[in-house]
């Protein structure tokens, strides 16, 4: 009995004495916070608010991820693949060294193609990438269709260009049609950008439609 009428008061005494203990509480609860946040524990959002306007009117249509910012690798990387939503492009992109037909030719047979020396990715300058596409009723090797309904992309419209730990961004800023021996890519240009070519099946066998689109940003996988 006296145990338990100990414990009574003792309860009764901190139930009278709340009014003091909650403000101290309080008191003791925000100096904490602020020491915290002084001393920089305080995680901040993982996303850099410096390109979130940009990025925001970039994916308003589209379902791919906004970047996180120009957060840039240490070297420049080489693309691992090509992804288009909007017109069902997805492939493989392959980085040969070597600019000989032959080499180029084979490269081609699992994917789409990165241009030996042009630009790579967290680098500035060209890009180039091209493919084959094919309309055919019964294609056995699906890197025949790699760049089918290249043509249908609009001005706006997003790429994707993945590398092992990145997804970088570029928006179609031209698609044109053009014939082979004229056509002429500038790998002078300073500015990052991406242009992609690839036939017309249904046209002359010279005829090439050409996508140059502009970079935009990356995020991490």
């Amino acid at each position: 009995m006296i145990q338990i009428e100990t414990k009574k008061n003792i309860g009764g005494e901190v139930w009278e004495r709340k009014w003091i203990f909650l403000p101290v509480f309080f008191l003791v609860f925000f100096l904490s916070l602020s020491l915290l946040t002084l001393l920089g524990a305080i995680p901040e959002s993982f996303i850099d608010d410096s390109s979130e306007g940009e990025v925001s009117t970039a994916t308003e249509t589209q379902t791919t991820p906004p970047p996180s910012g120009e957060s840039r690798e240490e070297s420049p990387k080489n693309p691992t693949r090509l992804v288009i939503e909007k017109v069902g492009i997805n492939s493989p992109i392959q980085n040969p060294e070597s600019r000989e037909i032959s080499e180029l030719d084979k490269a081609l047979l699992s994917g789409v193609v990165r241009y030996p020396g042009t630009g790579r990715l967290d680098e500035d300058g060209t890009m180039f990438i091209f493919g084959h596409s094919s309309y055919l009723p019964v294609v056995y090797n699906k890197a025949y269709q790699s760049l089918n309904y290249l043509q249908k992309l609009e001005k706006g419209d997003l790429i994707n260009v993945e590398s092992d730990t990145r997804v970088y961004l570029y928006r179609v800023a031209s698609v044109t049609k053009e014939n082979a021996t004229d056509t002429k890519v500038d790998l002078t240009r300073k500015d990052r950008h991406l242009v992609i070519a690839t036939c017309d099946s249904f046209g002359k066998k010279q005829d090439r439609y050409v996508v140059d689109a502009e970079y935009v940003g990356s995020y991490a996988k």
